[in-house]
């Protein structure tokens, strides 16, 4: 999304639980997908993967009202997958390379890998930073290519910033506060 989120980089969107962070995924991926620009700003079409661990009935329905208001299909390009995914972990990064490899096979890269959350996609203590190092590692050896946006929540007593290691802001390229 031309002069918000550049290719091959990742970036957080942080707040708290209902503000609709899946629900601006889900629009940010539809439109990556459909080559729709995003606030007035061109986005570059590309194939979009959303690892969907939280709500995750609540993201087909979102996905599907995407396309219904905005007349506009996606299945083509948008990969959605709801099966709990841990990271790190040999045969979820076995599954999620193996999915890298279909979208790719069809599209030949995949722009943009969503991670809904960051904490139910982590293996670990996110509060530690080995452990948010082992997951941010992970997520570069599975989309190298690929910008990745991790939805995430704020700090418990400090509201303004993601929750956690200092690990995950200091390795963002971006960061929304929602």
């Amino acid at each position: 999304i031309r002069s918000l989120i550049e290719r091959g980089t990742v970036g957080t969107v942080f707040g708290d639980w209902n503000v609709g962070k899946s629900a601006l995924a889900v629009n940010i991926a539809c439109r990556v997908a459909s080559g729709l620009p995003i606030v007035g700003q061109p986005t570059r079409q590309a194939a979009v993967l959303y690892v969907g661990n939280e709500g995750a009935q609540g993201i087909r329905r979102r996905f599907f009202a995407w396309q219904r208001h905005n007349g506009t299909n996606v299945e083509g390009s948008v990969y959605k997958t709801v099966i709990p995914t841990c990271l790190p972990d040999n045969q979820t990064e076995k599954g999620l390379l193996d999915a890298v490899r279909f979208i790719e096979d069809l599209h030949g890269s995949l722009g943009l890998a969503i991670m809904d959350t960051t904490s139910s996609t982590m293996g670990g203590d996110q509060k530690h930073g080995a452990d948010m190092n082992a997951y941010l590692n992970t997520l570069g050896q599975l989309f190298p290519n690929t910008t990745v946006m991790l939805l995430h929540h704020p700090g418990h007593g400090d509201k303004s910033r993601g929750r956690g290691a200092s690990e995950l802001p200091a390795a963002c390229d971006w960061e929304f506060q929602l």
